[in-house]
C-alpha cells in the first residue's frame, strides 16, 4: 500500500482508510484526489472509476490532459475529475460508490 500511495503521491494512511471496508463514510475530496492520481499516473478512465462504465470520449479527454506531466497538468486532471464527480453527484447515482459518501 505504501508503494501505491508513493506512486500516486498520496498519503498512505488516507489511502488505507479509503480502502478499508469497515469505514462507513468516504471523504469525497480525497476520493477525487485518488481518482485524479490514477488518471494522471496510469491513464485510467475517470468515468469508469466513478461509475463502473467506460466513456471513451471522457477517457480521451483525460488522456489529453494527462500529456501535460507538470503540476499544472495534474491540477487540470483533478479539476476535470472534480467536475465529472459533481455532475454525476448532481444528476445521477455513482454506481461504484456507497450512498454515504460525504462531500
Amino acid at each position: 500500500m505504501d508503494i501505491v500511495a508513493q506512486t500516486l503521491a498520496l498519503p498512505a494512511h488516507a489511502l488505507r482508510r479509503l480502502l478499508d471496508a469497515g469505514v462507513r463514510t468516504i471523504d469525497a475530496t480525497f476520493l477525487i484526489d485518488v481518482v485524479a492520481a490514477l488518471v494522471h499516473e496510469a491513464g485510467v478512465d475517470p468515468h469508469w472509476l466513478l461509475t463502473g462504465h467506460c466513456d471513451p470520449s471522457m477517457h480521451r479527454h483525460a488522456l489529453l490532459l494527462g500529456e501535460d506531466r507538470s503540476p499544472g497538468g495534474a491540477e487540470a486532471i483533478r479539476a476535470f475529475v472534480q467536475g465529472q464527480y459533481q455532475q454525476l453527484r448532481n444528476g445521477a447515482t455513482l454506481l461504484s460508490l456507497p450512498p454515504n459518501v460525504r462531500s
